[in-house]
């Protein structure tokens, strides 16, 4: 639904294959965490979805 959104306004989400332990990893976190997620599993969410997010 997100992906949807962002394609519709013009942007895209590179998410290169390198990242997808990592990424696996914090989605882990944050559906382990959700009632009570820590700032910074938030701003490491925040941070690598700023810098994976493009401009078409």
């Amino acid at each position: 639904m997100t992906m949807v959104f962002l394609q519709d306004n013009g942007f895209k989400v590179d998410i290169p294959e390198t990242d997808e332990a990592f990424l696996i990893d914090l989605l882990y976190e944050v559906q382990t965490d959700r009632t009570n997620l820590s700032h910074e599993t938030i701003q490491k969410l925040i941070l690598y979805m700023k810098k994976r997010i493009l401009h078409l």
